[in-house]
């Protein structure tokens, strides 16, 4: 899998309670997450930070934690990063 970096846009919730159309402000929330590029397709990536090598090892397949799923629409930016040498 490839690690990466992605910048991506948020969804952002300007309130809970009733408010004039006119006084909503809207803003952009731009979000970055790193991991183990899992999911790539047209439509989602799942990128997943936390893998379990010794698992691997035992399984014979890889197992993650704290997958993120991000529309691929709201994808700012995608960087391929260098592995780090203890996961090689």
């Amino acid at each position: 899998m490839k690690l990466v970096r992605i910048k991506w846009l948020d969804s952002y919730g300007v309130g809970q309670n009733w408010s004039l159309v006119k006084d909503v402000v809207s803003s952009n929330l731009i979000c970055v997450s790193v991991g183990y590029l899992a999911v790539d397709n047209d439509h989602v990536k799942v990128v997943v930070p936390h893998i379990a090598l010794e698992n691997a090892a035992i399984d014979h397949e890889e197992q993650g934690c704290g997958g993120m799923s991000i529309p691929t629409q709201s994808i700012l930016e995608l960087v391929e990063l260098e592995p780090v040498d203890a996961i090689n």
